[in-house]
């Protein structure tokens, strides 16, 4: 996997720094929205005695969110992400939270498979 440094060498030559940078908060202010998501998910899912995961409130947005990390950062930002916000999770203490939401919430987003 490439560094961010990496990335940045690779990528700021074709669409300039401020893209770059701007590109890089936005997924990243994506993947704490998702953390916030999941950690709801699994409060209403405990409430609601673990329904279908489409039936989470949650579900559409963070299907819109799947959608819009591929188109900004292709099928490995998506798992990037997953890693990402179970980092966050374990951060916060809630590292026994069920990732299901995004597991399977996103399953044929790319080709994404839970």
């Amino acid at each position: 996997m490439k560094t961010l440094e990496q990335l940045y060498d690779e990528v700021v030559p074709q669409v300039g720094h401020g893209k770059f940078m701007a590109a890089l908060e936005h997924v990243n202010s994506l993947i704490t929205e998702l953390t916030t998501l999941v950690i709801e998910a699994n409060a209403w899912g405990n409430e609601n005695d673990w329904p279908e995961i489409e039936c989470y409130p949650q579900y559409r947005r963070v299907r819109e969110i799947g959608s819009e990390i591929l188109s900004l950062a292709g099928f490995k930002g998506m798992q990037t992400s997953v890693g990402s916000v179970r980092k966050r999770l374990l951060a916060a203490g809630k590292g026994d939270a069920s990732l299901a939401l995004l597991e399977y919430g996103w399953s044929e987003i790319g080709g994404w498979q839970p």
